[in-house]
């Protein structure tokens, strides 16, 4: 079985999305190959300890950058 590679980067937080009474974070970063993508989390965000403009780390599928995920 293989394991799947995944890669990682630094995002920007540029915004928090009000779902369910929960916030999640969307991010920007770029891929490795400079390649710009935004994906907003799967979990809810503490919105108390991250603010828009912050750096996150992120990682991601290189097939599937979009489905990306705070690390």
């Amino acid at each position: 079985m293989k394991v799947p590679h995944l890669l990682s980067a630094t995002g920007v937080l540029i915004a928090f999305i009000e779902r369910d009474a929960a916030l999640y974070a969307r991010v920007r970063f770029a891929t490795h190959r400079g390649q710009p993508v935004e994906f907003v989390s799967s979990t809810p965000v503490l919105s108390e300890s991250q603010f828009v403009g912050d750096y996150v780390g992120v990682s991601y599928r290189p097939e599937q950058p979009e489905g990306a995920w705070i690390s």
